[in-house]
């Protein structure tokens, strides 16, 4: 049986999700033909609707840092002091710990860059700092300011990639049906994770479990 014909737009859209799908597990050096066989196409077929291989890999990258910034959006800091950096905590991990594909996607795709040259990497968490830290450092001054911070002495920027680097291991760890060892159910483990991270980022216990009290409510 023949494959349905698709249009122009929708073949290059397949083609840049078999190119994530072949990064994600080969690394962005990915070939040509890797990218072709997720496709399930000729190699020839990509070269046709993108020109080059470096054309396709940029259009890739454009696409991971537009999806990065949505992230932001939706994870980042949505108020302020101790109950916007608590939420933010709990909105991160809860994407990390039930393994959404597009996140686990960009997440391998990352790790699997760290072990190579690191330039996309490289970009992405200088992005992430550049994004993050001034609403972080407005929120930390709010929170120390209303008696929730018992010390401040972590800074903004190694907070931004102390939580970036857990959450990489957490979900890919949580891929796969779960490949850490870990106890409880994923919305227990959401929780510890939260007072993980607000304990070393200096938050008193007393906000911390009222912050988790009024979202179990």
């Amino acid at each position: 049986m023949s494959r349905k014909r698709l249009s122009a737009a929708d073949r290059r859209t397949e083609i840049m999700s078999a190119a994530r799908r072949a990064y994600a597990r080969h690394g962005l050096s990915a070939s040509s033909m890797q990218i072709a066989a997720e496709a399930k196409i000729s190699d020839a077929l990509i070269f046709r609707h993108f020109g080059s291989k470096a054309a396709l890999h940029r259009e890739v990258l454009r696409n991971l840092i537009l999806e990065q910034n949505s992230a932001y959006a939706s994870m980042g800091l949505q108020g302020s002091g101790a109950f916007g950096i608590l939420s933010m905590l709990k909105a991160y991990f809860t994407v990390c710990v039930n393994g959404e594909n597009d996140h686990v996607e960009r997440v391998r795709i990352l790790a699997a860059n760290l072990t190579a040259d690191g330039d996309y990497a490289r970009l992405a968490y200088r992005r992430a700092v550049r994004l993050g830290r001034s609403p972080l450092e407005s929120a930390i001054a709010q929170a120390k300011a209303d008696g929730h911070l018992q010390n401040d002495d972590v800074s903004a920027d190694n907070i931004i990639m102390f939580l970036e680097h857990l959450g990489t291991s957490v979900t890919l760890a949580s891929a796969n049906g779960g490949i850490g060892a870990y106890s409880g159910t994923p919305e227990a483990r959401i929780d510890d994770l939260v007072r993980f991270c607000a304990r070393g980022i200096g938050f008193s216990q007393e906000a911390i479990d009222e912050f988790l009290a009024s979202v179990e409510l």
